[in-house]
């Protein structure tokens, strides 16, 4: 898949320098899981300090639905986020010229 298509499709291909591993990444779109389950989507991510203010703003009223919401909208920006800021980067392909 090149790098336009992926562009298009909201995916980011991210490598870890130390382990030079690789992982396909969406960077858009909604999510489903966070939608229904906001805080323990981030908890089982790992982005715990996330999940603990989530959960404390969904025992507010109406804290569960703004919450659901947000995290539904913002989950996949935030996670390739959350791997940007712990040392991976983005791959880039070298073309051939």
């Amino acid at each position: 898949m090149d790098q336009n298509t992926m562009l298009i499709l909201g995916v980011v291909k991210i490598i870890n320098p130390k382990t030079k591993e690789t992982k396909l990444i969406e960077a858009s779109g909604f999510d489903v899981l966070g939608f229904f389950f906001p805080f323990l989507r981030y908890l089982f991510d790992g982005q715990f300090s996330r999940a603990a203010l989530t959960f404390l703003v969904m025992c507010t009223v109406i804290g569960w639905p703004i919450m659901s919401w947000l995290t539904g909208f913002n989950f996949k920006k935030n996670r390739l986020k959350s791997y940007l800021s712990s040392g991976w980067e983005v791959a880039v392909e070298k073309s051939a010229a």
